[in-house]
């Protein structure tokens, strides 16, 4: 649907709270942006050692209970054929289709055809019938703790202090691949998608590193303000209080967004706050939920006004959008999307985006009538936060992307 001139254009979807619906968010956005955007190859890393996103993704079942389970297909690729590398003495390793076995690669000092690691779950054997071809994916696996483990010693045990070192060679391990797969195919244009964890881990770090914007997914519940704040001040160094302790100063170099810092490396700079999993009434959101979203839009506006350098919104926002809540102080509104109850159990297990869900479904556990039109309700607000990041892709505002 766009243009896109730059083809580094990185959506980090991001909060260190479980439960934000971070994985439901991530599938949606991307593989409903891969639908409208054919022209543009769409990329998914799966940096959640849990493969979550990864399941659904590869998920070959059909609406008649047919196929296999999402978890079962991820389990298959390491089993699968492996990816050839060549060590610097011209020695060739082999390495499993996922993001541990490109890590490893990587690490290796081995020449890697970085696209032999993407999986595309419309075309590989047993696909996923409700996926476009222009989707890819890195799979996620169950070894990126212990591998990410590892590489975390590696680099800080290794002058630990050192700009231009194992630090930032090893934090930036994706960004590499992000960087290397586009010069590989400078004809293509790509968007990349990063799933991530609710923690803040050093595989985290390598997500927010490969990323130039960020879209931050919240609740509004009592614990939703804190894990804001802790947002701000990991990725950001804003402070959440003034009032620490000064022993704590000498432990700063050890603190991701000083050491990014000190490093040179650019933090991506927040697009969009959702507010996920609204519960409305009357098509409205409940009066509790609109008092807790307030107090994050207070504090999210307190920010703006004092570090603006740290937000970067799509140009032209529309005020007519459905999910647009009231006027505020800042550039950066939080937006409503419904809670998709049920039906993003459903999704998830079928992997199938909400534009393409069958009339009927018929499964163990899942026997729903008419799911399109229980789509209907969830639809509006997700298409119209789709149209936003298209804004975000297209070319007035890739000209500020790095």
């Amino acid at each position: 649907m766009f243009c896109i001139n730059c083809s580094r254009f990185v959506i980090v979807v991001w909060n260190n709270k479980g439960g934000a619906g971070k994985t439901t968010l991530t599938f949606h956005l991307s593989t409903e942006y891969a639908i409208r955007n054919p022209d543009v190859k769409v990329v998914i890393f799966d940096l959640c050692p849990q493969a979550n996103i990864s399941a659904a993704l590869l998920s070959n079942k059909d609406e008649k209970d047919g196929g296999f389970r999402g978890d079962d297909m991820v389990k298959a690729i390491p089993e699968g054929e492996k990816v050839k590398c060549s060590d610097i003495d011209g020695n060739v390793k082999t390495y499993d289709r996922t993001v541990s076995g490109y890590l490893m690669a990587q690490h290796d000092i081995t020449k890697i055809k970085h696209s032999e690691f993407l999986v595309q779950p419309g075309r590989k054997d047993n696909p996923n019938k409700f996926i476009t071809e222009n989707l890819f994916l890195l799979c996620g696996d169950q070894y990126l703790e212990v591998i990410s483990r590892g590489l975390d010693s590696e680099r800080i045990i290794l002058r630990p202090q050192s700009t231009d070192g194992p630090w930032k060679k090893i934090t930036s391990y994706l960004k590499v691949f992000r960087d290397e797969l586009v010069k590989s195919d400078p004809t293509s244009n790509y968007v990349f998608f990063i799933d991530t964890n609710p923690s803040f881990s050093f595989y985290t770090e390598l997500a927010i590193t490969a990323g130039t914007r960020l879209i931050v997914p919240i609740m509004s519940d009592d614990f939703s303000l804190s894990s804001v704040k802790s947002m701000f001040y990991l990725l950001y160094g804003v402070e959440i209080d003034n009032k620490r302790d000064v022993r704590y100063r000498t432990w700063k170099t050890f603190e991701f967004w000083d050491r990014a810092n000190t490093e040179n490396i650019k933090v991506p700079k927040i697009s969009l706050i959702i507010n996920n999993k609204i519960i409305a009434y009357a098509r409205r959101s409940a009066t509790a939920v609109s008092a807790k979203q307030q107090e994050i839009q207070t504090y999210v506006n307190r920010v703006c006004k004092e570090r603006p350098e740290i937000f970067d919104v799509p140009n032209d926002a529309d005020p007519d959008e459905p999910m647009d809540t009231n006027e505020t102080e800042s550039n950066i509104s939080i937006l409503e999307l419904n809670d998709f109850h049920s039906m993003a159990v459903t999704a998830l297990h079928l992997g199938c985006p909400l534009s393409k869900l069958p009339k009927t479904i018929k499964m163990d556990a899942f026997n729903i009538p008419n799911p399109t039109q229980n789509r209907d309700s969830y639809w509006p607000r997700l298409f119209a936060i789709i149209k936003q990041i298209e804004k975000l892709t297209s070319d007035d505002d890739l000209n500020r992307v790095r």
